[in-house]
């Protein structure tokens, strides 16, 4: 996929927030809108006849609304990626999102760059995740999980637990931290200035660990697992 043909469908009730959207990624020469629906039906209908790659849905409208969206597109168009955005940071809204395949999920304060960049690393398969979305998630998810390893889950390569049978060392705590984000193999190298193949080892274990076959399902376990508490940084 070049960045020149990022196709993006709009999914919002509101028609000033649609069009402000709409306008908000005309901007980019790498994003193309290629419809903008105002209700959940139309979104799933629209995105089968045009298959864009990423679909920018509000969480919450009437009828069918965003959980339903990503759930329908997950089973009907498994390609395409569902990022939400919303006014609201519910824990609960997040966490229905996520578990039934959204790929991300933004407030809509986020800056237009901030917007641009997450939907190209949807595009790309990655998972993103506003830090303040993705703490208040930890949180919620992190609540019944405890630490049973020693040190600082964050703080080395000593094995940290959080309820499983394979726990993850504090380095692949910083690499699925750093997925949550939408980073790719080689910024996640930049960032923890190591090789990109010690990126790759490191993201298969985490996978392994977790029982994940892509980064959304291994982002979503581990959330749920606590791993991501406090979560590093910003966008891809």
């Amino acid at each position: 996929m070049s960045r020149a043909t990022v196709r993006v469908l709009v999914a919002d009730d509101h028609p000033v927030v649609r069009e402000g959207l709409t306008a908000i990624l005309h901007r980019f020469p790498d994003l193309e809108v290629v419809a903008s629906v105002g209700d959940g039906g139309r979104a799933v209908d629209e995105a089968c006849r045009l298959r864009p790659h990423v679909v920018l849905c509000d969480l919450r409208m009437p009828g069918t609304d965003g959980v339903e969206v990503a759930r329908r597109l997950r089973a009907r168009l498994p390609d395409t990626a569902v990022l939400m955005l919303s006014t609201f940071d519910d824990s609960p809204g997040i966490l229905a999102a996520l578990s039934v395949g959204a790929r991300g999920y933004l407030l809509k304060d986020a800056a237009p760059e901030d917007l641009r960049r997450a939907i190209l690393a949807c595009a790309r398969g990655d998972t993103v995740l506003h830090p303040h979305v993705a703490g208040k998630v930890a949180r919620v998810r992190g609540t019944d999980a405890g630490w049973d390893g020693p040190g600082d889950p964050r703080g080395g390569e000593a094995p940290v637990g959080a309820g499983g049978p394979a726990p993850l060392t504090g380095r692949e705590i910083e690499v699925l931290a750093l997925l949550a984000q939408g980073l790719a193999n080689k910024e996640i190298a930049a960032a923890l200035r190591v090789g990109e193949s010690t990126v790759k080892t490191h993201v298969g274990n985490v996978f392994r660990k977790l029982g994940a076959v892509d980064r959304v399902q291994a982002v979503t376990e581990g959330m749920r697992r606590g791993y991501l508490d406090p979560p590093v940084g910003g966008f891809a």
